[in-house]
């Protein structure tokens, strides 16, 4: 039997919408934990990816969308929380170089949750963001972005991880040269 999780936006009370986490039991049909996540701004959160990571009874379940930021418009939010009773371990936000407006758009678990979305660049349109913090503690290990040739928007749109390789795909356009 499989457990089901669900994640999106909810209206909380006086903290706009944040982002709401529910786990149905494949054993009772019912909901067995509900969990919300108010950003550190209380303003509209949107969770729009998950990620189950490790075996149950310690596995961790990775939530990610658009987080309304202290001092910046809206961020990549990231949050881990525990498979068995949906308490939050911990909270993490990435602010690019302008506004993280669409937040994450798919993510990967594992030891190291990895997060990817489109992140407004500097007077250059959206540019891919890839994030990758440390599973323990939600800290950002590294991050990478991605400009394309014609610094128009770029928009990433799937990710997948295979024999130890990250693969990202989604649009980029190009500017061709007349002969």
């Amino acid at each position: 039997t499989t457990d089901v999780y669900v994640t999106g936006g909810s209206e909380g009370p006086g903290s706009g919408y944040d982002y709401v986490t529910i786990k149905d039991s494949a054993l009772t049909g019912g909901v067995e934990w509900t969990s919300r996540h108010n950003g550190q701004a209380n303003g509209d959160d949107q969770a729009y990816a998950m990620a189950l990571s490790g075996t149950a009874p310690s596995s961790r379940l990775y939530i990610t969308g658009k987080s309304v930021g202290i001092g910046s418009f809206t961020d990549f939010g990231t949050i881990q929380l525990a498979q068995n009773d949906g308490s939050e371990n911990w909270s993490s936000e990435y602010n690019g170089t302008g506004n993280d407006e669409d937040g994450a758009v798919a993510m990967l678990g594992g030891a190291n949750p990895i997060v990817l979305g489109p992140s407004t660049g500097a007077g250059i349109g959206l540019d891919f963001a890839f994030v990758e913090y440390t599973g323990g503690s939600g800290s950002e290990k590294f991050h990478v972005r991605y400009n394309g040739p014609a610094n128009s928007d770029d928009i990433p749109r799937a990710l997948a991880s295979s024999g130890g390789g990250t693969y990202v795909c989604g649009s980029s356009k190009i500017t061709l040269k007349g002969s």
